[in-house]
């Protein structure tokens, strides 16, 4: 008899429950997506911090040994009196000491130049003039430099075929004698030494790294295909098709900038797992709904099935009375 209100209220607790459930997914999506992207973002900065404070402490300690070799006073008279005397010995022991310095060459101010046994072939002193920022270190009356940058680079015996463009970073310290300036130390650092602390085994933060220069920035092997994502890393934190996150860290120690772009694929797996979850979850639930749904309309209707076959009943009575 009430079959199609049994029909209304089992479809009507169907829908209505089917939407709050959406309604539901939906909201936990986008909260559960929003602490997770915000878990992750804040992991990856954390990371690339400590590979940035790596870096400096890398370069820091390179910095110091430079700075003691200054103090030589050999060094400072060979330098100042251009005698003729061998510093490759001093030079070597600046970079097996340190061992974190890839060559190191010495310079009289007039450009008289030393080398150390790894360096291979450098720029003379007006080559390295050419590059603004060490001309406007030479002629300032600051005592260090430190130059991150892909011209007038030193070429190193390990490494023959070594591209400019891989660039190479120098710590760059005046020698003084009574005041007056008789000379330069340049020590050399490859960028490799740097961009390993940002390598990763783990696939949730294995990045692209990339050290900026004035040119660009410094290209190795794992960042060489991805010049595009140095640049859209400029402007956005997140790439267009939502597969990487961008993050940018100025070091004011080395005057330079830190990029990295960390992969997302991951991240989506996760986030695709929970919403799979919430639908096994939702369909589950929607079963059970559908067998409340059904007992409770059958319920309903047959009371009202009940009720109306005795209203029935007693309005025979009535008549045959």
């Amino acid at each position: 008899m009430f079959k199609r209100l049994n029909r209304n209220i089992y479809l009507s607790i169907i829908i209505i429950s089917g939407l709050l459930l959406l309604l539901i997914i939906l909201i936990s999506m986008v909260m559960i997506t929003n602490m997770v992207y915000q878990t992750f973002y804040s992991m990856a900065e954390e990371k690339m911090e400590r590979n940035i404070s790596n870096s400096e402490l890398y370069v820091n300690s390179a910095l110091i040994s430079t700075y003691n070799l200054t103090q030589d006073q050999e060094l400072i008279t060979e330098l100042a009196s251009e005698a003729g005397n061998s510093l490759t010995k001093k030079l070597d022991n600046l970079c097996n000491y340190s061992l974190k310095i890839d060559a190191a060459t010495a310079y009289s101010s007039s450009g008289k130049t030393y080398l150390s046994s790894q360096a291979k072939l450098v720029p003379s002193l007006e080559e390295l003039r050419t590059v603004p920022e060490i001309k406007a270190f030479l002629d300032s009356s600051a005592k260090s430099y430190i130059s991150i940058r892909q011209k007038a680079i030193t070429k190193i015996n390990n490494y023959p075929n070594y591209p400019d463009e891989y660039g190479i970073i120098t710590c760059c310290y005046k020698v003084f004698k009574e005041g007056e300036v008789v000379g330069y130390i340049f020590s050399d650092i490859l960028p490799v030494n740097l961009y390993q602390y940002f390598e990763s085994q783990d696939a949730y933060f294995k990045n692209i790294a990339f050290i900026a220069s004035e040119e660009g920035y410094l290209v190795n092997t794992s960042n060489k295909e991805y010049q595009d994502f140095f640049l859209k890393a400029q402007n956005i934190t997140l790439s267009k098709d939502l597969k990487h996150l961008f993050i940018n860290k100025d070091s004011s120690f080395l005057g330079t900038s830190f990029t990295c772009a960390f992969p997302l694929a991951r991240l989506a797996t996760i986030l695709f797992l929970i919403l799979g979850l919430m639908i096994i979850i939702a369909c589950l639930l929607l079963v059970l709904i559908h067998l409340i749904a059904r007992r409770f309309a059958n319920q309903v209707t047959d009371r009202l099935d009940g009720l109306l076959v005795k209203m029935s009943a007693d309005k025979n009575k009535i008549l045959k009375t």
